[in-house]
């Protein structure tokens, strides 16, 4: 199974980094591992109508931006 990560960051944008986790869904045989950062987390709710638990329903694994132990760092 191939990993990728997904980061989004608090650039307009927010709403290709879903499409792109749906897509890897999609696909399948894909294991996604997502981070927002906090900034995302706010540009989220301001130009979109998605909430996190969005992003984070099609992610396999997420981490949180200050997660130094995180197994992606």
């Amino acid at each position: 199974m191939k990993r990728i990560i997904v980061g989004i960051s608090g650039a307009s944008g927010s709403a290709y980094g879903y499409m792109a986790l749906q897509a890897l869904r999609a696909i399948g045989g894909v294991e996604t591992h997502l981070v927002l950062s906090s900034a995302a987390l706010r540009t989220i709710s301001l130009e979109t109508d998605l909430t996190v638990e969005d992003f984070h329903s099609l992610a396999d694994v997420v981490y949180r931006d200050d997660d130094l132990a995180a197994a992606i760092s």
